[in-house]
């Protein structure tokens, strides 16, 4: 859950977690909670209009839009099975693609919404994990940073366009021809959930 970690350290976290086939969850991150059962983080659950249990999974990698996010699943009479948060650290201990496995294997998730950002190439994972029917439940995006200045260094660590990989356009582009819908603002998700459920 802590913010700043080290990069060398959080190497070796992810490191040792990946040879003992465990996942950590964090840092700078709000947790995880099973809507209803259980939670390990910061996540206000008890705000029924943001928190409600249902069907829908959630992977974010922003605290700040997870709320309003999770607000709209439920207006539009939806709620979340499970959310996890990935954190938005340069070096994520955890990556969206490595928590699709559970989404796609979980009985109670019905489709996946994913918050995610600019910088880094997490997205674009999802997009190939689409593509290659490692994931095949349906998936909506909410993507932060759409209107951030080009080569202006954001909040996040991780936050880093390089190489022409994790600008949001590339990563509306990559989820998009994946099948995945893409929301142009957070209030859109819960009408496009409406469209694939």
């Amino acid at each position: 859950m802590c913010e700043g970690i080290p990069v060398h350290d959080a190497l070796r976290i992810r490191k040792a977690a990946l040879s003992q086939g465990a996942m950590v969850i964090g840092g700078n991150t709000s947790g995880v909670i099973s809507t209803g059962e259980a939670m390990m983080g910061f996540f206000p659950y008890w705000i029924e209009r943001v928190y409600r249990p249902g069907r829908i999974g959630v992977m974010t990698r922003s605290g700040s839009l997870t709320n309003e996010v999770t607000a709209q699943i439920v207006e539009a009479g939806f709620g979340a099975s499970t959310l996890v948060g990935i954190g938005g650290d340069s070096v994520p201990l955890t990556r969206f693609a490595e928590v699709l496995p559970l989404f796609e294997s979980d009985p109670e998730t019905d489709a996946v919404v994913i918050i995610g950002e600019l910088g880094g190439t997490m997205e674009e994972e999802v997009a190939e994990a689409i593509e290659s029917a490692r994931f095949t439940k349906p998936l909506v995006a909410s993507l932060g940073g759409r209107t951030a200045p080009e080569g202006t260094k954001m909040g996040h660590a991780g936050a880093i366009v390089t190489a022409g990989k994790g600008t949001v356009e590339a990563k509306i582009s990559a989820l998009e021809s994946a099948g995945a819908l893409v929301a142009d603002r957070p209030s859109n998700v819960g009408g496009l959930l409406r469209e694939v459920v």
